[in-house]
């Protein structure tokens, strides 16, 4: 399976999981609740409404509807963690907080729901007066699963039934989608791919080296690098600078491969010059063994 259908099917799984502000995947108990409810007293109410045990009602979690036929919770997320999780399912880091992964993650694509890609799966955004209040996971298909509520948990339901306005494609979801410009700021694991190709390019990170963190080293290296090809000189990883280091990447591997064959070519003479002592010595054998026969005779 690919990332997208990894991802698709990790969603999949948590539907009728529980929504817990603050839930960072955890099984629900009640005592994570608890703790959850001293955390984030402004949301207590709902917490322990939709727990049975701390609502009053109930001796254990059997029959909870958050909990599976033995009584055990199932994982409580919240928004922002399910979709934090689900692309770590993949590989893909994203920040806490639906307004902090809008601003802080590296996209291939992002922009305005009308323009999203029916046929990919994406992550989807709520804005609200500026900000970014409520993720999930558009699924390709139609439709999305998303930490809804505390009243209602994780759910399926189509597109067209949510209030979503934005979405989103992280940088490395899909391999042929190189991500949007990665300028200072940026962190993470495809920032750290990008140093790695500027090393590999023969571009200096003298200091921090391929650390994963885009700063001033960083984006002198990408200006040398849009320098050295007449790119347009940006310090920002555009996607024709992405292009042009994977190029880099590509025939550097080229290279080792060939430099490689080259050096087993070198071996051969070492290898026929071996074959010919051996042949030598087998002959000597064949010699001596005839001159033993002739002495018996």
């Amino acid at each position: 399976m690919n990332k997208s259908e990894i991802a698709r099917a990790w969603c999949l799984e948590r539907v009728g999981c529980p929504y817990l502000y603050g839930g960072t995947g955890q099984i629900c108990t009640p005592s994570y609740r608890q703790a959850r409810a001293a955390q984030y007293p402004q949301y207590a109410e709902k917490i322990r409404r939709n727990c049975p045990r701390m609502a009053g009602g109930s001796a254990s979690c059997i029959g909870c509807r958050w909990a599976d036929a033995g009584g055990r919770g199932r994982r409580a997320y919240d928004c922002a963690q399910l979709t934090r999780w689900c692309m770590a399912a993949v590989g893909i880091t994203l920040v806490s907080g639906a307004h902090s992964q809008w601003t802080k993650t590296v996209w291939a694509h992002q922009g305005s729901l009308q323009n999203m890609p029916r046929d990919m799966l994406c992550l989807v955004y709520r804005e609200n007066a500026g900000r970014m209040g409520h993720v999930g996971v558009y699924l390709g298909d139609g439709t999305v699963v998303h930490a809804k509520g505390h009243d209602y948990g994780v759910v399926h339901q189509s597109l067209s039934a949510t209030d979503f306005t934005h979405y989103g494609i992280p940088a490395g979801l899909y391999d042929d989608l190189a991500p949007l410009a990665i300028q200072k700021g940026a962190s993470g694991e495809i920032v750290k791919q990008l140093q790695e190709m500027l090393l590999e390019a023969g571009m200096a990170l003298p200091r921090w080296g391929a650390d994963g963190q885009f700063g001033s080293e960083t984006a002198a290296a990408v200006l040398a690098f849009q320098q050295s090809l007449g790119l347009p000189e940006t310090g920002a990883c555009d996607a024709a600078t992405w292009q042009a280091l994977r190029a880099q990447s590509e025939k550097s591997d080229t290279s080792q491969v060939t430099a490689g064959t080259e050096a087993a070519l070198t071996l051969s003479p070492g290898v026929t010059e071996a074959l010919q002592m051996v042949r030598a010595a087998l002959d000597a054998l064949e010699q001596a063994l005839k001159e033993n026969l002739n002495a018996a005779e």
